[in-house]
C-alpha cells in the first residue's frame, strides 16, 4: 500500500511519450536521415519526479494517464523507484516528439495537445490528492483539452490554504491564472514570461524587472531559464544569474524539470538563493550531460553574477 505522507508530490495532468529523433543539420521542408531515437515516458511533473528521486527523495507521483499506454510508464517509474497514484483513464497517452539537430546545437519540439479529459476525472484527482499529505506540491505541464486553464489557479488556493507549499511550471493561459492565485514558487522559461506580459523582453535586465515585480506580488521565488545563458533566480532577497559551464548536450529530457526540482531539493531545505541556484543549474547539468558525475561537481562549476536590484512594488497585484 502507498504511503500517506511525501516531501514532495508532482502533479502530471498531460503526461507524454517523449520521443527524440537525432537529425544532424535538420531544416524543415527537407528530406532527413534519423541518425538514431530513443523515447522515455515523460511529462514535466514525471521528470521533476526522477530528478527528485535520483537525489533521494521520498516522491509521489500522480496525475492522469490513459490505459491503453499505461504499462510503459509503470515500467518506468518502478525502475526509478518512484511511486505513483495516477489515475487510468480511457484512451492513449500522447507521444511528444523532439527533433534533435547536434549540428546546430537545437531542439524543435512537436507538441500534441493530448487525449480530452473529463471534469469527473480532474474531480476524482481532486479527491485522490486530498488523501495524501505532502509539503509541497508540483504542478507542472499543460493541461489537457476538457479542462479549465485555471485549473492549476484552483490547486494553488486549496493547497496554499492548507499550508503546503506550491510550486507551478506551466505555460499560456494555465501559467497566468496560476501567477495569479500566487504560488510559492514559479519556472517559467523566457518565451513563457514573454507571452504572460505580453511583450518581448531583449536581455536579461529585462527579465530580471518581470521576475522581481512578481515576487513583490507574493511569489517566493521565481525562475527564468534562459537555456545555454543559464537562468535568473529572484526572492525578497534580490536576484542573481547563475550560468553553466560549457558541455556537450548528450540528452535534452526533462533539462528544466530537473532545474525545478533541484531548486526545490535546496529552497525546502532552507538553501541560500545562491545555493538554490547552484543546486538546481547542478540538477538541470546532471539532465543534459546524462552522466553520473556527481551534483556538488557541478554545482561547484556554475558561475553566479549578482544582479542589480530593479524590485518595484504592486505590479501585478
Amino acid at each position: 500500500m502507498v504511503p500517506r505522507s511525501f516531501p514532495f508530490v508532482t502533479v502530471t495532468l498531460n503526461p507524454a511519450i517523449d520521443r527524440m529523433l537525432v537529425m544532424p543539420d535538420f531544416h524543415a521542408g527537407h528530406v532527413h536521415q534519423v541518425e538514431s531515437e530513443q523515447s522515455r515516458p515523460g511529462g514535466k511533473g514525471i521528470n521533476a519526479a526522477v530528478a527528485l528521486a535520483r537525489a533521494g527523495c521520498r516522491v509521489l507521483t500522480t496525475g492522469f494517464l490513459g490505459k491503453e499506454n499505461a504499462a510503459i510508464f509503470e515500467k518506468f517509474l518502478v525502475s526509478e523507484g518512484i511511486e505513483e497514484k495516477f489515475l487510468r483513464v480511457e484512451g492513449m497517452t500522447r507521444t511528444v516528439l523532439k527533433i534533435a539537430d547536434p549540428v546546430q546545437q537545437q531542439t524543435t519540439d512537436i507538441n500534441f495537445p493530448g487525449t480530452p479529459r473529463l471534469l469527473r476525472d480532474l474531480m476524482a484527482l481532486q479527491q485522490l490528492l486530498r488523501g495524501i499529505d505532502t509539503e509541497c506540491l508540483v504542478l507542472a505541464g499543460s493541461v489537457p483539452p476538457g479542462l479549465p486553464t485555471d485549473v492549476y489557479a484552483d490547486f494553488v488556493e486549496e493547497y496554499k490554504e492548507r499550508g503546503i507549499r506550491v510550486a507551478v511550471d506551466a505555460s499560456g493561459e494555465a501559467l497566468k491564472q496560476a501567477i495569479l492565485a500566487r504560488p510559492h514558487v514559479i519556472k517559467p522559461n523566457l518565451s513563457e514570461l514573454e507571452n504572460f506580459v505580453r511583450r518581448k523582453l531583449a536581455n536579461t535586465a529585462d527579465a530580471v524587472c518581470v521576475a522581481e515585480d512578481l515576487v513583490a506580488s507574493g511569489i517566493e521565488l521565481v525562475i527564468v531559464s534562459m537555456g545555454e545563458k543559464g537562468a535568473c533566480f529572484s526572492n525578497r532577497q534580490g536576484s542573481i544569474l547563475a550560468t553553466p559551464p560549457p558541455l556537450q548536450v548528450r540528452a535534452t529530457f526533462g533539462a528544466g524539470d530537473a532545474m525545478l526540482a533541484g531548486a526545490l531539493f535546496s529552497w525546502m531545505q532552507g538553501g541560500s538563493l545562491e545555493d538554490t541556484a547552484r543546486i538546481a543549474t547542478a540538477f538541470a547539468l546532471c539532465a543534459i550531460a546524462a552522466a553520473p558525475q556527481p551534483r556538488h561537481v557541478w554545482a561547484e562549476q556554475v558561475s553566479i553574477i549578482p544582479l542589480p536590484s530593479t524590485m518595484q512594488k504592486g505590479v501585478f497585484a
